[in-house]
């Protein structure tokens, strides 16, 4: 029998002490509690060599990079079955809808198809192309049945249009209504059929114009601020456009496809002269009123037929005047900007309210004398 034995946790030889057989003692080394053993025998001793810190690092960087890899191949592989799964859905609602006829609802499933197999490992590049090729054929079939709609309707449109333009007194309003829709909805098209589609709808405006037709001229003159401030923001002219279609013209229609044919075919003519100066000032105060003068010239082929003089100017006291600033303008000794556009605002609506009065003597349209206004 061997006087020493290993320490069983860290191998460190022991020695035995004498008569010490099963007693409990302490290793040296490791301080473990062990059992001295009736029998022993040789053992080689085993040396725990700690891994230093920085190893120790590094095999939990590496663990950490195999794990993170495997994880994202997971998810991947995860994510990739979830979109091919969402891809057969797609095709197989497809399949519905070209069934049922509905090529539109089809063509959009095939877009968001191809913006789904755009994304690598979702399908073969074959099959991408085969969807692809699918999408164009149903969007080429439902372009087709569009369009041939859409030249049914404007040629229905036009049997309505025609039918207007024989009554008695034809409603302009409308004719321009089915001709503009006839031109906007086959502008896109240039087969035979719609460009005689579209002559037809220009034609038959055309006649209305050539009886009917007035322009509006852009007004000239002295500005007190932009040029269209009294016409457009003030609302001079749609007054004008009001009163002119209720004299029986046909003023152009703003955005519209027709609207180059007035100034081709319109015969009469209306020209706004503006002279916009300041005036008196207001009340006790350093601000200034104004006076808006407009002169309307209404002509036939160039020739004057009708004019008149309007005067608008600033009311005192200004009833537009918030009474936060009525105090205020009393004693303030610099201009205020803000008071003096309301006092221009005021001028322009007394010049407007004053329209309706002027023009009644306007000429109004005789539907026996198409190329000139009546008395």
């Amino acid at each position: 029998m061997s006087d020493r034995f290993a320490c069983p946790q860290c191998g460190f030889p022991i020695v035995m002490p004498p008569y010490a057989l099963g007693r409990h003692l302490n290793c040296p080394e490791c301080q473990t509690l062990v059992e001295l053993p009736y029998l022993t025998r040789k053992v080689k001793p085993r040396r725990r060599q700690p891994l230093p810190g920085w190893a120790a690092v590094i095999i939990t960087f590496c663990l950490a990079i195999i794990m993170a890899h495997f994880t994202y191949r997971m998810v991947l592989g995860r994510v990739k079955s979830e979109r091919q799964n969402t891809l057969k859905q797609i095709l197989l609602l497809v399949d519905e809808d070209e069934r049922s006829g509905r090529a539109d609802a089809a063509v959009r499933r095939l877009d968001a198809a191809l913006q789904l197999v755009s994304e690598p490992g979702v399908t073969s590049a074959g099959e991408a192309d085969a969807i692809r090729s699918r999408r164009d054929r149903l969007a080429a079939a439902q372009l087709e049945i569009t369009q041939k709609l859409a030249l049914e309707n404007a040629e229905a449109d036009l049997v309505v249009a025609g039918s207007l333009m024989r009554a008695p007194l034809p409603d302009p309003a409308a004719l321009f209504d089915l001709c503009d829709r006839v031109l906007k909805s086959l502008q896109s098209l240039d087969t035979p059929r719609a460009l005689a589609a579209r002559q037809k709808a220009e034609n038959l405006a055309g006649q209305i114009i050539e009886q009917r037709g007035i322009v509006i001229e852009p007004p000239r003159g002295a500005f007190a601020y932009e040029p269209d401030t009294v016409t457009r923001q003030a609302g001079l002219g749609a007054a004008l456009h009001t009163i002119l279609v209720g004299r029986g013209y046909v003023p152009p229609r703003e955005s519209s496809p027709l609207t180059p044919l007035w100034n081709q075919s319109a015969p009469f003519r209306l020209a706004i002269e503006l002279k916009e100066t300041r005036a008196d000032k207001y009340m006790s105060s350093v601000l200034d009123t104004f006076l808006i003068v407009a002169e309307l010239q209404f002509s036939q082929a160039g020739t004057l037929v009708w004019k008149h003089r309007l005067e608008g100017r600033t009311r005192q006291p200004c009833p537009t005047l918030p009474a936060r600033l009525s105090g205020v303008l009393a004693i303030r000794k610099t201009k205020d900007l803000e008071s003096e556009r309301l006092f221009f605002d005021d001028a322009a609506a007394q010049l407007i309210s004053e329209l309706s009065k002027a023009t009644a003597s306007l000429p109004a349209y005789a539907p026996g004398q198409p190329t000139s206004p009546g008395r």
